[in-house]
């Protein structure tokens, strides 16, 4: 992949990590892990910080970007989404449950729920980076 596609396709991919993580998070499961926190007070931001999460979401897009289109060299959606969707797996369960086996930021469910969630949203954008990859071969 040029250096001017990865760049391209790695600021999407954050962008649509952003989109959808602040979609999913931030609205539609906002009261669920509200409920679901862990007996730890004063942890959440209000409001967050914006810039340090897109700095986060550029990160993941170009990891995923990194290993689809340059160690796994996959050019389709569904190469893609399979390697996110594992990537993501095994990154948050690694993240999620050592969390949740050293602090009390959240219960066992919303560690559950994270890893489901986020797996699905690697997986999305993981088709969209082996799509990106694949154009013009």
């Amino acid at each position: 992949m040029q250096s001017q596609k990865f760049v391209v396709t790695a600021v999407l991919a954050a962008v649509l990590l952003f989109a959808i993580g602040g979609s999913v998070y931030g609205w539609a499961l906002a009261d669920f892990f509200a409920a679901n926190m862990g007996s730890a007070t004063g942890i959440t931001k209000e409001p967050g910080e914006f810039w340090a999460i897109g700095v986060g979401e550029l990160a993941g897009g170009t990891l995923l970007t990194l290993v689809i289109a340059g160690w796994a060299r996959v050019g389709t959606a569904a190469g893609g989404a399979k390697v996110g969707t594992v990537m993501a797996l095994l990154m948050t369960m690694n993240f999620d449950f050592v969390l949740y086996g050293t602090s009390n930021v959240a219960n066992l469910t919303a560690a559950c729920v994270d890893v489901v969630v986020n797996t699905l949203r690697y997986a999305v954008v993981g088709g969209f980076v082996g799509w990106m990859t694949g154009r013009g071969r």
